[in-house]
C-alpha cells in the first residue's frame, strides 16, 4: 500500500493498469460498461473496442469488482491492496503447510514468495496477475486440505476459488489447475472420486463460469468470445501474424520467436523471484531426493507448465522484446512458477542449512542481498516514470477550470503510453482529454461548449525512466466566420549541418488548405511576422506571392510548414524542419477553425522547430 502511493501514485508503465482503474470506476457507479459519451473514437480508453453506445474493455470485471468494492467503501484503492497482500501471505504459508507438512519450511517459503520483487511490485498495482496468483493458492489448498479431510466446504471453495480464476483469466487458471485435478483424480485410484465430490466442487466452479459466459454473451454477443480478442482478432493465442489492434503493425510471431519469449521471461524471473536460480537448483535436488508428496508433484507440473504453455502465446515475447516493459514491472505470465520455486526451492534450503550450517546462512545471505538489490533498481527505476508522469500531470493541471485537452498520441488511444492521460468512468472530471484527430477535434470542441479547449502535444514513450519528458500545452479557441486571420511567426532554425556548420540561406512557408498546396519563399531574416487568411478559398499568406502551388493528395485541415533550403552547392534538399495542423472546416461560405491562442506552456526540451501560430483577430 505504501509502494502504490509513494512509487506508483500514477499507476506503472503497463497501461492495463489504467484499463482496469476505468473499469473500476465505472462498476463503482453501477456500470459494467464505461459510456462512449456520444465520442467514441475521441475518448477512446486503451485498447478498448466500441460496441453500441459503450466501450468493451480487453479484461474480464472480475478483479475491477474487488477494486470497485474498495472505492465505494473506503473511496480508494487502499483497502483493496492492503487486502491483497495480507491475504497472499496467509494463504501461502497455508499452502505450504500442507504441501510441505513443516511450518519451518512453509515460513521460509513463505518469506520467499513475499520478498520476491514480482510479488512485491504487483502488490502495489491494480493488475490482475496477483489477484489471480491468491485464487490458485486458495483452489490448490482447499482443494488438498478438502480431499484429505473429507471437508466438503473447502472441496466446495475449491470449485468456486478456480471457477472464479477462470473468469478472471482463463488460461493461467487452466494451466495451473489441471495438475491439481489429475493429482485429486490419481489420488482416489483404483476408484474414481465419488460423485458427490466431484458434484461438490464442479457446482461452485459453475456459478463464476456461468457469469463468465454471461458477461462475455452482453459484451460481445456471443458467450464463447470473450472481449479480450474483440478489438482484433490476431490478438490471440497460436502462431501467425498478431497484432494488439488495427493500426498496430503487423507481427510475424513464430516458434522461434515463441521460444525466444519464454527464455527472456526466465531470464527476468531470475532476477525477479527470491532466490532465481540457486532456489531453482534447491527445487532441483528436492524433487530428486523425493522429498515431496502428491500435491508437490502437482505444483513442481506446474513450475514446469506455465512456462512452456506461454510459448504459443505471443503476450510474453511482445513484453519482454518488443515493448520491454517487464524490466519494470516483472515477468508477470510466469508469476505463478514462484510457488513451486519457493515451496520445493525453500524445503531445499532448509535441507541445506540442517546438513551444512555455514552453507545454508550463505546461501541465505546471497539470496537477501541479491533480492535487496534488485528491489532497489526496480523501484528507482519506477520512480523515473513517476516524475515524468508528475511532471506531465502538473503541465496540465496548472491552467485550471474545466478543460477539454487534444492530445497527440502515438495510438488512436487515450491513456497510452501515459495513465495521466486517462478520464473518469463518464468523462466528467475537470480534465477531459480527447485523442487529437483533425477536423473531428471541432465536433468534440462543440459537444464540450463549456470546456476551454488545449493541445497537449508530448515527446515520451515511457519505455526509459531516464529519459526527458519533453512537452507543451496550449490554449485553443473555437474560431467560425467567413475568413479568420491566423499569425504566423516563422524564425530561422540555429545553426546546422549540412556538410558543415552553417545557417540554412533561406526559409520559406508551405501552407496546405482546401485540398491545394502552396510553397511562400520569405528569405534568410532571423524572424518573420506574417499574417495568414483563411476563407472558404482556402489560404493565403497575406502580402506574398506563391512561388508554386499543387493539389494535396489529402486535406489535411490547415496546415503550415516552415521549410529551409541549404547553402548554395551544400547538395542537400529542402527540408521541412517544424509543422503544424490545425482542425478547419468549410460549410459554403463559413469556416471553422480550433487555432492556438494564447501562451505555450512547456517543460523540457522544445518541440519541433521553432514555428508559432497564434490567433490574430
Amino acid at each position: 500500500m505504501l509502494l502504490s502511493r509513494m512509487v506508483f501514485p500514477f499507476l506503472s508503465v503497463d497501461n492495463d493498469d489504467a484499463i482496469l482503474r476505468l473499469q473500476a470506476d465505472a462498476i463503482a457507479h453501477g456500470n459494467l460498461f464505461v459510456p462512449t459519451m456520444g465520442l467514441p473514437d475521441a475518448l477512446r480508453p486503451w485498447l478498448a473496442a466500441v460496441v453500441d453506445n459503450h466501450f468493451v474493455l480487453k479484461y474480464a470485471p472480475v478483479v475491477p469488482a474487488a477494486i470497485a468494492a474498495s472505492q465505494v467503501l473506503t473511496g480508494g484503492t487502499s483497502l483493496y491492496l492492503a487486502v491483497l497482500a495480507a491475504a497472499t501471505v496467509i494463504m501461502t504459508y497455508l499452502l505450504a503447510t500442507e504441501v510441505l507438512g513443516n511450518r519451518i519450511e512453509a515460513l521460509v517459503a513463505t518469506l520467499l514468495v513475499a520478498a520476491s520483487p514480482l510479488v512485491v511490485i504487483q502488490s502495489a498495482l491494480l493488475l490482475a496477475y496477483l489477484p489471480t496468483f491468491l485464487l490458485l493458492e486458495i483452489f490448490a489448498w482447499s482443494l488438498i486440505r478438502g480431499l484429505s479431510g473429507g471437508r466438503r466446504p473447502l472441496v466446495a471453495l475449491s470449485g468456486l476459488a478456480l471457477g472464479t480464476a477462470l473468469f478472471a483469466r482463463p488460461y493461467d487458471a487452466l494451466v495451473f489447475g489441471l495438475p491439481f485435478l489429475v493429482w485429486a483424480f490419481v489420488r482416489h485410484r483404483p476408484n474414481r472420486p465419488p460423485l458427490s465430490t466431484v458434484a461438490t466442487f464442479a457446482l461452485p466452479a459453475g456459478v463464476p463460469a456461468a457469469a463468465l459466459v454471461a458477461f462475455n454473451a452482453a459484451a460481445t454477443g456471443s458467450a464463447l468470445c470473450p472481449p479480450f480478442s474483440l478489438l482484433e482478432p490476431r490478438d490471440t493465442f497460436g502462431f501467425g501474424v498478431r497484432k494488439l489492434y488495427a493500426t498496430d503493425p503487423p507481427h510475424r510471431f513464430g516458434l522461434v520467436e515463441g521460444l525466444r519469449g519464454m527464455v527472456e521471461h526466465a531470464g527476468l524471473f531470475d532476477l525477479w523471484a527470491a532466490g532465481g536460480l540457486l532456489l531453482a537448483v534447491l527445487a532441483i535436488a528436492t524433487l530428486a531426493r523425493r522429498r515431496v508428496q502428491g500435491p508437490g508433484w502437482a505444483l513442481a507440473t506446474v513450475g514446469v507448465l506455465v512456462p512452456l504453455s506461454y510459448i504459443v502465446f505471443w503476450g510474453p515475447w511482445n513484453a519482454t522484446v518488443l515493448w520491454g516493459g517487464t524490466r519494470y514491472v516483472g515477468p508477470f505470465y510466469f508469476l505463478p512458477v514462484i510457488l513451486p520455486l519457493a515451496l520445493l526451492g525453500g524445503r531445499g534450503l532448509v535441507d541445506v542449512f540442517h546438513r551444512h550450517r555455514v552453507a545454508g546462512v550463505v546461501a541465505a545471505g546471497v539470496i537477501v542481498a541479491l533480492t535487496t538489490t534488485t528491489l532497489i533498481g526496480i523501484i528507482d527505476d519506477n520512480l523515473g516514470f513517476t516524475r515524468q508522469n508528475r511532471a506531465l500531470s502538473r503541465l496540465v493541471d496548472r491552467h485550471g477550470g474545466d478543460q477539454l485537452v487534444f492530445t497527440t498520441m502515438p495510438t488512436p488511444f487515450l491513456m497510452h503510453p501515459s495513465p495521466v492521460i486517462a478520464n473518469n468512468w463518464d468523462a466528467s472530471g475537470p480534465i477531459v482529454y480527447a485523442v487529437e484527430r483533425g477536423d473531428a477535434d471541432l465536433d468534440v470542441a462543440r459537444v464540450m461548449p463549456d470546456r476551454t479547449p488545449y493541445r497537449l502535444q508530448f515527446h515520451n514513450t515511457f519505455r526509459d525512466p531516464d529519459a526527458e519528458l519533453t512537452a507543451r500545452i496550449q490554449e485553443l479557441r473555437l474560431l467560425t466566420g467567413s475568413r479568420i486571420e491566423i499569425r504566423v511567426v516563422a524564425r530561422r532554425p540555429p545553426p546546422f549541418s549540412f556538410h558543415r556548420p552553417t545557417p540554412p540561406t533561406s526559409m520559406g512557408l508551405a501552407v496546405s488548405a482546401g485540398g491545394i498546396s502552396k510553397m511562400y519563399p520569405l528569405g534568410d531574416a532571423p524572424v518573420y511576422d506574417e499574417r495568414l487568411v483563411v476563407d472558404a478559398a482556402g489560404a493565403v499568406l497575406d502580402g506574398r506571392t506563391a512561388s508554386s502551388e499543387s493539389r494535396a493528395e489529402q486535406d489535411p485541415g490547415l496546415e503550415v510548414s516552415l521549410v529551409v533550403s541549404p547553402p548554395a552547392g551544400g547538395g542537400a534538399p529542402e527540408i521541412e524542419v517544424a509543422s503544424e495542423r490545425l482542425p478547419l472546416r468549410r460549410a459554403g461560405s463559413v469556416v471553422e477553425m480550433l487555432v492556438p491562442t494564447g501562451p505555450v506552456s512547456a517543460i523540457g526540451g522544445r518541440l519541433g522547430a521553432p514555428t508559432l501560430l497564434e490567433v490574430s483577430g
